[in-house]
């Protein structure tokens, strides 16, 4: 699966209605990919998120699934760590819920135009994604997604 960017358990796969959630069973923190998040919280705050992420420092977290360094993006007094590479965002225990206003877990209803931006390219003519994650479409020699393992059709 992945692992904690800050106490480096093993993450947890948690498959809601709204996506894949990767949750610490040690610190509480989750990982989510930036299509989910935007099925979680409204498409324009995970916009936002993703956006602030640009100019944001790296961390010395690293992403839980590439491993690469983790960027700072700031909300308000949320701070998230998100990664640029496979568009994984790393939420402290407690965050997914303020940027959402719904505690983990809880269903969300639906955000945004009804469209499911992880059937395929974006609608900006982005990559194709996982149905499962919602991440960039890399399929594993398996034939599984790299990030979170599901088995893809061809």
């Amino acid at each position: 699966m992945g692992t904690c960017p800050d106490c480096g358990a093993g993450l947890l796969a948690s498959r809601e209605a709204d996506g894949v959630r990767y949750p610490c069973p040690s610190c509480a923190g989750v990982a989510v990919t930036l299509p989910v998040l935007r099925r979680l919280a409204t498409p324009a705050r995970a916009s936002e998120l993703w956006l602030h992420s640009a100019q944001g420092p790296a961390e010395g977290r690293a992403c839980p699934f590439c491993g690469l360094a983790l960027r700072t993006s700031t909300l308000g007094n949320l701070r998230a760590g998100v990664c640029r590479t496979c568009e994984a965002v790393w939420l402290d225990a407690g965050a997914l819920a303020q940027l959402t206003g719904n505690p983990v877990g809880a269903p969300v209803s639906p955000q945004g135009d009804g469209t499911d931006p992880a059937a395929g390219p974006d609608r900006a003519g982005g990559p194709q994604r996982c149905p499962d994650c919602g991440a960039p479409r890399v399929v594993d020699p398996s034939g599984v997604c790299h990030w979170c393992h599901a088995l893809l059709p061809v």
